[in-house]
């Protein structure tokens, strides 16, 4: 009999369980089914849509202003960059430029060819051919514009003319 008793007492004790776990499904059941039926009541509630709709306008103007700043330092980054890049080619080029400039070779050429320069111990030669000398000095007389009151440059120009290169009327008198 106490096997008995000992049996039913656990048949009890496991149909009371499974009933307490039965109600609590059951409760845990109606509890999540009344959460669900408030949220999907709410969630098309007018007042909650307009506040969220609201939320997401004054987000999307705040990050409006910041990111339309960032994407204009960006481009304004892009071509700070490549003129930087053209500076540096410019840099490179001047330097090598005045190199050039600062090499005694290069200034004795220039010496020879403009000024027309011969280094101490060098005799210099200049060849004249003749008869061709005045029809020269008479291409560079005719290749001068003649002076007028508007010349064709500015005036400092025109007053150098008016010194160097002789009147062509005063040449051919002479």
């Amino acid at each position: 009999m106490a096997q008995k008793n000992s049996a039913t007492s656990r048949l009890q004790r496991s149909s009371a369980a499974r009933n307490n776990r039965n109600n609590r499904n059951k409760v845990s059941s109606h509890r999540f089914d009344e959460f669900m039926q408030r949220w999907r009541q709410s969630r098309f509630n007018p007042a909650r849509t307009v506040v969220v709709v609201v939320m997401a306008f004054v987000l999307a103007i705040s990050l409006a202003t910041p990111l339309r700043t960032y994407y204009r330092q960006q481009t304004e980054k892009d071509a700070l960059i490549k003129q930087n890049e053209q500076l540096m080619k410019d840099i490179a080029r001047k330097e090598q430029k005045l190199a050039m400039q600062n090499d005694p070779r290069a200034i004795e050429e220039q010496a020879r060819l403009r000024l027309l320069l011969i280094p101490r111990g060098e005799t210099g030669f200049r060849i004249v051919l003749p008869g061709k000398e005045e029809q020269n000095k008479q291409q560079e007389v005719d290749q001068v514009a003649p002076l007028t009151l508007r010349g064709g440059g500015p005036w400092y120009r025109d007053l150098w003319r008016s010194f160097s290169v002789p009147d062509p009327a005063q040449h051919s008198n002479s």
